[in-house]
Order: C-alpha cells, then structure tokens, then sequence
C-alpha cells in the first residue's frame, strides 16, 4: 500500500459554462486558466482576464507540463473548445485527474462577456 492513492483515481474532463467559470473566478483563487491558442490569436482577439498562454502548437504548453502545480485546478479555453479539449486529454495523460475544458472557447466567451457588460 506504499502506492500513491492518486493513481487509482478517475481522470476527468469536466466541461464547464461561461457562467460557471464567471463564478469559480470571483470566488476561488487556487486555480489557473489556460488559453492554449496561439500569442497572436490572443493579441488578435484578448483573452479572458488572468489567463496564461502557453500555445498547444507550438509546444510551449506540452514543454510546461511538467512545471504545473498539482494543487491547483486547471481551465482551458481556446477559440471553439477543440484544442482546450485536447490539452486537458494531455493533462490527464500527464497525471491532472480532474481538468475543466471552457464550452465554446472564446468564441462563447465573447458573447458572455458582452452580456455581462451589458448588466454591470
């Protein structure tokens, strides 16, 4: 039994809403977001406030893997959501058993964000 528990855990990709994550941002501070698309993607059309690129493509973000804390909670958010789904497959491989993929990337957060403006 000298073995870490934590292999035994389900790895999971959980899908998480605009409003969702609106939430988990205002009251939560253990937790990091990752924009997976590109710095020029990022700088064409912003990111969501406190986001750290680390670009899928370009390897920067499998290149940091290995760095990430195991004590926080992981969010991923690209344009549409495919390639954040795929960084959170590749934590899971790397040992993050519980990693959130942002339903409909930027794309969905844009109009979010909009919306919120438009309440506030």
């Amino acid at each position: 039994m000298g073995e870490s528990m934590c292999k035994y855990l389900p790895q999971m990709i959980l899908d998480i809403t605009n409003t969702d994550l609106n939430r988990v941002m205002r009251s939560h501070k253990n937790f990091v977001l990752i924009d997976v698309r590109s710095a020029i993607e990022c700088a064409q059309t912003g990111t969501i406030p406190g986001a750290l690129n680390l670009d899928l493509q370009d390897g920067s973000f499998e290149a940091a893997i290995p760095t990430l804390s195991r004590s926080k909670t992981y969010y991923f958010v690209c344009d549409s959501g495919f390639r954040s789904a795929h960084a959170c497959r590749l934590m899971n491989k790397a040992g993050f058993h519980i990693v959130y993929n942002i339903e409909g990337g930027m794309t969905l957060w844009s109009k979010y964000d909009t919306e919120m403006r438009k309440v506030a």
